[in-house]
């Protein structure tokens, strides 16, 4: 993992780069936000939003369909 903490327009923003995956769970997220933190320096996060997330590849593997429900089942006709 790269971070990388750029001064840009009075404001201080860290750049995040890795080939791995960084964030797999709540917890992850949170351990790598304190990280951020604590190597650059930065008092602030930035809102509390994500600003960016880009998907690459496919996922591992495809989950089996689930079982559908016929429409009489859900659905009431009333006349």
């Amino acid at each position: 993992m790269k971070i990388e903490h750029i001064k840009e327009n009075k404001a201080d923003i860290a750049v995040v780069s890795s080939k791995e995956k960084l964030i797999v769970d709540v917890q992850s997220a949170l351990d790598l936000a304190m990280t951020v933190k604590y190597e650059t320096g930065v008092q602030r996060t930035t809102q509390e939003v994500l600003i960016a997330a880009m998907a690459i590849g496919y996922a591992d593997e495809a989950p089996d369909k689930r079982p559908r429900k016929k429409l009489d089942e859900i659905v009431k006709w009333c006349e």
